[in-house]
């Protein structure tokens, strides 16, 4: 029976690359501009080369600062306390997912800078709505889920994500049942190794949760089959 959810956030519960790869653009370049003295004329010219090659938010972050060999955290940092966060919201499927989670423990488990993860559950109205799990390092989510599974047992929980090459590896790694959402920047990339393949695929968080809810009834009906007494046999009296 499951009993726990564990959750991403970005490009699961909420649309990051559809609503924050803009704002974080402008606010980059305008760090960017304000700490190596460059117009942000000369700025943005440099980042039209850099978007040409589709590199996701995070790497071309990084490859900006080494073009002009100034910190990546520091930058990243900076960035993430001053980006607007105006465009961010929950969609119509995720309010109504979170509306159905009552019954379940919710485990969120985001990796990024601390500082924006908790500006957008704080914007959102989300705090206090989970358990919050930071990781800022390297995007492996194996040892919070370790955790979790100190409380839990892998059949009570199921991890819902976008990304295979993390939450879902991890979960695969520890017999916890996955289920991916095709969202955001990773929806195209395919499963390469048997760790990074879902136990279930969706596009929407309410298609999971029709998972979750499936999973509940076959549990509570094999649970009924289980506990019914064997009827006794009643002998036939032979006729002669």
């Amino acid at each position: 029976m499951i009993k726990a959810i564990i959750l991403d956030l970005d490009d699961t519960l909420i649309d990051t690359t559809e609503q924050l790869t803009e704002p974080w653009e402008e606010m980059l370049v305008l760090v960017l501009s304000e700490q190596t003295g460059r117009t942000l004329r000369e700025i943005k010219s440099i980042l039209k080369r850099f978007k040409k090659t589709n590199m996701p938010t995070n790497k071309l972050t990084l490859a900006f600062c080494e073009h002009f060999g100034i910190n990546y955290n520091a930058v990243k940092e900076e960035v993430s306390r001053r980006i607007s966060l105006s465009s961010l919201k929950l969609s119509y499927d995720a309010k109504r997912f979170l509306r159905s989670m009552g019954p379940y423990k919710i485990f969120l488990i985001t990796t990024g800078s601390k500082i924006l993860q908790e500006r957008k559950l704080q914007h959102l109205g989300l705090v206090g709505h989970f358990t919050v799990f930071f990781d800022e390092s390297d995007g492996n989510k194996t040892v919070f889920m370790k955790k979790i599974l100190g409380k839990y047992s892998s059949e009570e929980l199921i991890c819902i994500g976008d990304n295979i090459k993390n939450e879902i590896t991890a979960a695969n790694s520890l017999n916890i049942s996955t289920i991916r959402v095709l969202k955001g920047k990773r929806k195209d990339l395919r499963p390469e190794k048997k760790d990074e393949t879902p136990t279930w695929t969706v596009h929407t968080l309410q298609e999971a949760l029709k998972i979750i809810e499936t999973q509940q009834r076959v549990y509570l009906h094999k649970t009924a089959l289980s506990s019914r007494k064997p009827t006794p046999s009643r002998r036939i009296p032979t006729v002669r």
